[in-house]
């Protein structure tokens, strides 16, 4: 997905809020990176609106060039944390596995397998909490505890702590400068992750 394909309330509520919000949260970083905040906070202003979500598009002329966008992804991509390339037959312990998706320890990070979208659960006790961020992107689904996901697809690969209702980590080829396909085998999307990033305990 290209960030010009929700510059628009309309598209961006026809959208998968699991796609959405990740590419929002980086786009609305580089704005506060390349306007500053005051300037940020004028264009929030400008656009912002209490109708309905037909209209209020956003005018690509307040916005900062495309080219200015590549320049700030690829200082950023170097340390988005993810990692494409073809994992070597290293020695690998498996740490968990749901529904047929896997993840391996490695001296490199999580290696990790998944189909679509897999929750992960660990030791942790939080008793009557709920996550907001959860609800956000997975309205359908009754909250369990769960304390991180991965969604991964041939063009996204996105992290939550729903702990902390926080992205932790994002690949999107659309934000890439040199863009890849996430590499698929057997049915699963596979790629790596740190382990600092997602340090579940079980």
């Amino acid at each position: 997905m290209d960030y010009a394909e929700i510059l628009s309330n309309r598209a961006f509520q026809a959208k998968d809020a699991s796609v959405t919000y990740p590419l929002s949260g980086i786009y609305t970083d580089f704005l506060l990176h390349n306007l500053g905040l005051k300037k940020f906070l004028s264009l929030y202003k400008k656009y912002s609106f209490n109708g309905g979500i037909e209209e209020n598009n956003i005018d690509s002329v307040d916005l900062p060039s495309r080219s200015q966008l590549q320049a700030y992804l690829a200082g950023k991509q170097e340390n988005c944390g993810i990692k494409l390339s073809a994992i070597a037959d290293t020695a690998k312990r498996l740490v968990y596995s749901d529904n047929g998706n896997e993840i391996f320890e490695c001296d490199f990070g999580y290696f990790c397998r998944v189909k679509d979208t897999l929750m992960i659960s660990d030791k942790s006790n939080r008793k009557n909490y709920r996550s907001k961020l959860f609800e956000q992107l997975f309205p359908k689904r009754k909250y369990n505890g769960e304390h991180f996901a991965l969604t991964a697809s041939e063009n996204e690969i996105s992290a939550y702590d729903f702990y902390t209702n926080n992205l932790v980590l994002q690949y999107s080829a659309s934000f890439s400068v040199s863009p890849q396909k996430v590499q698929k085998r057997e049915g699963l999307f596979e790629f790596m992750v740190p382990k600092e990033k997602i340090g579940f305990t079980n």
